[in-house]
């Protein structure tokens, strides 16, 4: 049991996408850094080795990420999906309360105004706001220069490859400097959202946990536990 207790502990994360899902994972993620500041205060060796994720599940990761301290982390998620609650008034019917983001998401996204262009449009909604959050929330100077690993996914409009952006080397995949525009293509669903010159779509556990297994050597003849989101070794 000493042996075991002494031995330093990676843990890794995949975030999924889908906005309800990344509300879970901001619950999620607290107890995750909780419990790590619970070993650290306890003697253990232990380091968040990657985190990866996928549009709502990119965002989460970069405030995780992009923070000098846990306890910045937790207040920078806390902070982000507070700006992200929409309240619909208490008289409002259940009906029109669960429809009211389609009229816009303040800090996210916003109907597109020029409503005389519509059959033309390729997207509904304006996700610069987004940008705005981002650079609130997270602090990507400390995103950059981060030991963990950070890998946002997107899927690239014209060929449909999925295009990979990290914040650390990886085999096969140099360092990019993480800005939040990266971050905003992860989460980039067309026809909702606009395509930049990268769009992302839901790519499933599968690909993400390939992405882990690159960015994390010792987990590459490991299973995966995907009941949580995380992984650790």
């Amino acid at each position: 049991m000493a042996e075991t207790s002494s031995r330093p502990v990676e843990v890794g994360v995949v975030l999924q996408g889908g906005g309800a899902l990344g509300a879970y994972e901001c619950g999620a993620l607290n107890a995750l850094l909780e419990l790590m500041d619970e070993f650290t205060a306890q003697g253990r060796d232990i380091v968040l080795k990657v985190v990866t994720g996928v549009s709502i599940g990119s965002i989460n990761a970069a405030c995780v990420v992009g923070a000098k301290t846990r306890a910045d982390a937790r207040a920078a998620l806390n902070a982000l999906w507070d700006d992200l609650m929409l309240e619909a008034p208490p008289f409002w019917m259940a009906a029109a309360q669960r429809d009211l983001a389609y009229f816009g998401l303040p800090g996210f996204y916003a109907p597109r105004p020029d409503f005389w262009t519509a059959p033309t449009w390729t997207y509904v909604y304006d996700t610069r706001p987004l940008l705005v959050t981002l650079g609130r929330h997270v602090d990507f100077a400390a995103l950059n220069a981060s030991p963990t690993v950070f890998v946002v996914t997107a899927v690239e409009v014209v060929t449909g490859a999925l295009q990979p952006f990290s914040n650390r080397p990886l085999k096969h995949l140099p360092a990019t400097k993480i800005e939040p525009r990266h971050v905003l293509a992860s989460g980039s669903l067309p026809p909702g959202f606009p395509g930049p010159k990268s769009t992302a779509c839901p790519i499933g556990t599968a690909a993400l946990s390939t992405i882990l297994r690159s960015a994390w050597p010792s987990t590459r003849s490991a299973p995966i536990r995907r009941s949580t989101g995380c992984s650790s070794s």
